[in-house]
């Protein structure tokens, strides 16, 4: 470990809210800061901070003079559900100039600008799905997202994985439906290649449940 990040103290952000949430818990340390995910742009680390009642993405920057990491300007987000808050920020991951966030318990993927101007809302994704997270399968050009826990309402016994564009859902995976029952709840889930082939690496919550997916596509849906 080179350096640790510390919490803010408030001050570092050009957001009142986030100055004012952790200046006033100066001194407080549970549940003040947790961060769920995090991921790299341009020379930034965007944090998002779900766990806590401050559910903001925040940025980070190295000093030019220092090397070290330090808290940017930018920050956004909030506990909330007027559009560009969160209700559990979870997950985030840069893609194409943009910055996509999990938000958990609002059932959404969020696209945002890198200073935090919310550019859309993903479409389709199916109403109570808590979407832990999401990365971009490079060679399928599509958004792989994975929810925590199977879709109430339903008979599934297991948290469904799906396939996003960004534009439409095209796919969903049922863990169950392939014989790992014991993937009721997803933290991650992660698009790794071997060559073109590609296999999603799937993190189970908790008790270290891991499985590897392999993409066999159909030749009617690739």
């Amino acid at each position: 470990v080179k350096q640790e990040l510390l919490a803010p103290r408030g001050g570092e952000f050009e957001m009142d809210e986030a100055n004012a949430y952790y200046s006033s818990r100066r001194g407080q340390t549970q549940k003040l800061f947790s961060c769920t995910d995090v991921t790299f742009l341009n020379g930034k680390l965007y944090v998002v901070t779900g766990y806590c009642d401050g559910d903001f993405v925040l940025t980070a920057e190295r000093g030019k003079v220092t090397g070290e990491w330090g808290w940017g300007r930018t920050a956004w987000g909030g506990k909330g559900h007027e559009p560009g808050k969160f209700q559990t920020a979870h997950g985030v991951t840069a893609f194409d100039g943009h910055i996509y966030v999990s938000n958990r318990e609002a059932f959404q993927v969020i696209k945002f600008r890198p200073g935090g101007q919310l550019v859309e809302v993903l479409p389709g994704i199916p109403t109570g799905s808590r979407i832990c997270n999401l990365a971009w399968a490079e060679q399928h050009r599509y958004f792989v997202m994975n929810c925590l826990a199977p879709l109430p309402h339903t008979p599934n016994k297991t948290a469904q994985i799906y396939a996003h564009t960004g534009e439409q859902l095209i796919s969903t995976i049922d863990p169950g439906s392939l014989g790992i029952p014991v993937l009721k709840h997803l933290h991650q889930v992660w698009p790794h290649y071997v060559g073109e082939q590609l296999y999603l690496l799937v993190h189970g919550w908790r008790d270290g449940k891991f499985a590897v997916l392999k993409h066999e596509p159909n030749h009617a849906n690739q």
